[in-house]
């Protein structure tokens, strides 16, 4: 007999003993394969799979998590792989770098496949997708694997867009905003203070003497620039001007709390010493505040919005001209924090002068891509304007020469991919804007307005070869506004059967 009050144990069923044993071979073959890269000294690849494995099965249960942890993933990748080549050795091929290409077609290829187009947004971005395809066999670039490599650079964001247009809903924006982006900004800018003002850890100092020879942007002067976790200085300080642009549209918005954090990220967005992006900071909130009450564009906002970005610009170059040094604004005597203040004061005090300021050169930099695009109108391939370019040279063609970036994302497309390439981006650009100011119909403002804010300040960067997490979550943005975009459009469909 049965004792009372016992329970008889649940039957198993065969399946999941199956299921079971599957997993646990998979887990033991995944073992041992990562075991034996690392008595192999193949630490890198090690990496690289575990990573793309451990993001893959959390793909299994939810895609939106994966897209999360990919986009953080990317926005971490400069200390992973510092710390990867610290621990084993500096790889020729660095794995590590296709785990968010690997993951972004991994979620955005089913979508491709059943793909319907409402909005103008994703039509355009869909006819850039395949432009981009083309150019990969562009013979001017100097070799398919120069075609190959910029696809990493340029095709991969394309793909975050298509996964954001599905997954981005403004609970997940929401998530990526507050959860992901602000408090990694904020360790970032900690991160910087401390490089600039303390030193660096070991796997920092072994990358920046790995680099040195050929990563010359990294000195001001005779001392180095912040660079936090991330791949370069200037996705730190992309990140960190993301986020300070955010956290002020969000307090117009009400979500006020962040602002005890406004003064660490002023403080290492100008210590980044890019003047770049202290006038497009000045500009994106000046954005966000003209908007924080409606959304139609007319006149009077217009000139609001000039006088307040006018008066922002005015008077930092003012404020900048009581710090600015009388002589050279980077001597190498100075420390790394010197050099740094001197070298933004010198050039937000004189930005029109060749002397402090390097306005001019951008500037050129830019009209000699147009002359060379209107040159070249198909293109001169998806590589030519990365560091595929160079670093493929020798495999490629002897006659090629590298493009080279012009520093601005709507001319390097152009020299890229051709007329019809940068006009097709400059018209996302333009549709984006657009949609961003829908979105703040559709959405509440604490997520819709930094997204605008957000969209501002990288402006002219939304996609530079190099700049991978910042790139990826741009086009993960721009893939929500084309999703509520698309939602406004099939609700319109339907109001007219309606009818």
């Amino acid at each position: 007999m049965r004792s009372l009050g016992a329970n008889p144990p649940k039957p198993v069923t065969a399946r999941l003993l199956r299921t079971d044993f599957l997993w646990a071979l998979a887990a033991l073959s995944l073992s041992a394969v990562l075991m034996w890269l690392m008595l192999h000294d193949q630490l890198n690849t090690m990496f690289a799979a575990a990573f793309a494995i451990s993001l893959l099965i959390v793909a299994l249960r939810s895609r939106a998590a994966a897209a999360v942890c990919s986009l953080t993933y990317l926005l971490l990748l400069g200390d992973i792989r510092r710390i990867a080549s610290w621990i084993g050795e500096p790889p020729a091929s660095d794995l590590l770098l296709l785990v968010g290409p690997f993951m972004a077609v991994v979620l955005a290829a089913p979508l491709l496949l059943r793909i319907r187009l409402r909005d103008a947004l994703s039509k355009a971005m869909l006819l850039l997708l395949v432009i981009m395809v083309l150019e990969i066999a562009n013979p001017l670039q100097g070799g398919i694997s120069v075609g190959l490599a910029g696809a990493i650079f340029y095709i991969a964001p394309v793909c975050w867009f298509w996964v954001g247009r599905q997954y981005a809903s403004p609970e997940a924006i929401e998530a990526i905003l507050y959860r992901a982006l602000f408090p990694l900004s904020i360790i970032a800018a900690v991160l910087g203070l401390i490089q600039t003002f303390v030193g660096f850890l070991p796997w920092e100092q072994a990358w920046i003497d790995q680099v040195k020879s050929t990563y010359t942007a990294l000195y001001i002067g005779g001392t180095i620039r912040a660079f936090g976790f991330a791949t370069s200085s200037a996705e730190h300080t992309s990140l960190m001007a993301m986020a300070l642009v955010g956290i002020c549209a969000a307090a117009f918005a009400g979500r006020k709390s962040w602002l005890v954090a406004l003064p660490l990220l002023v403080i290492g967005v100008f210590l980044a010493s890019s003047r770049g992006y202290v006038v497009k900071v000045v500009l994106a909130i000046a954005v966000a505040w003209v908007f924080r009450k409606g959304t139609v564009l007319d006149t009077v906002k217009v000139i609001r919005l000039g006088v307040v970005a006018l008066t922002g610009l005015v008077a930092v170059s003012y404020l900048a001209s009581h710090f600015a040094p009388s002589g050279d604004p980077s001597g190498s005597n100075q420390s790394a924090a010197g050099n740094a203040i001197s070298h933004q004061a010198s050039g937000l005090a004189h930005p029109f002068d060749s002397r402090y300021s390097t306005a001019g050169i951008h500037g050129q930099m830019v009209t000699t891509a147009i002359a060379d695009a209107i040159a070249r109108p198909l293109g001169a391939g998806l590589g030519a304007t990365t560091a595929a370019a160079g670093k493929f040279k020798e495999a490629s063609d002897d006659d090629s020469e590298p493009t080279g970036s012009s520093e601005v994302d709507f001319t390097d497309m152009l020299l890229s991919l051709g007329v019809a390439g940068g006009l097709t981006y400059l018209f996302i650009i333009y549709s984006a804007f657009r949609a961003a100011i829908c979105y703040l119909k559709r959405v509440p403002a604490r997520i819709s307005l930094p997204l605008l804010a957000i969209l501002v300040v990288l402006i002219g960067s939304w996609m530079i070869g190099g700049q991978y997490g910042i790139s990826s979550i741009v086009f993960f943005i721009l893939g929500a506004l084309a999703r509520d975009r698309d939602a406004e459009a099939a609700s319109r469909n339907i109001l007219t059967q309606i009818v």
